[in-house]
């Protein structure tokens, strides 16, 4: 098994509670932690695929707490998947911040994340124009 150092990324084969590379103390460290802030710090895991993961995972479980991570990291990344998987993911956990932030980025330069946010914005109109139709009766 190969694991990572959350402060130095430093990959090492056995599973040690302090770091061989820096000292940090790992296993204190993650014993820290409840899930959803082991997945937002997994969003700068070296393994692209590590943090699709959490993105994905993030959006699963709607904790409002990976907004404001989840944007942020759209501003840092270059890799267009990933920018769907990070809309796609804020679409789910909703809120203010994710919606506003969702509607300022709905005229995105790349076709595919600006479609992806065109789908989640009609689709939250839908809800929304559903409940006040149920609301009404």
């Amino acid at each position: 098994m190969t694991c990572f150092c959350p402060n130095c990324w430093k990959d090492f084969r056995e599973d040690k509670s302090v770091c061989p590379f820096c000292g940090f103390r790992v296993k204190e460290f993650w014993d820290s932690k409840d899930m959803v802030e082991k997945l937002i710090y997994a969003l700068h895991h070296p393994y692209s695929q590590t943090c699709l993961r959490a993105v994905w995972l993030l959006g699963k479980l709607r904790d409002p707490r990976a907004v404001t991570p989840l944007i942020s990291l759209f501003g840092e990344t270059k890799d267009i998947y990933l920018a769907t998987a990070i809309v796609t993911a804020l679409g789910k956990i909703g809120g203010s911040e994710a919606l506003d932030f969702l509607k300022n980025q709905a005229i995105h330069p790349v076709k595919m994340i600006r479609d992806k946010i065109k789908t989640i914005l009609d689709n939250i109109e839908f809800k929304y124009a559903q409940k006040k139709l149920q609301d009404r009766r």
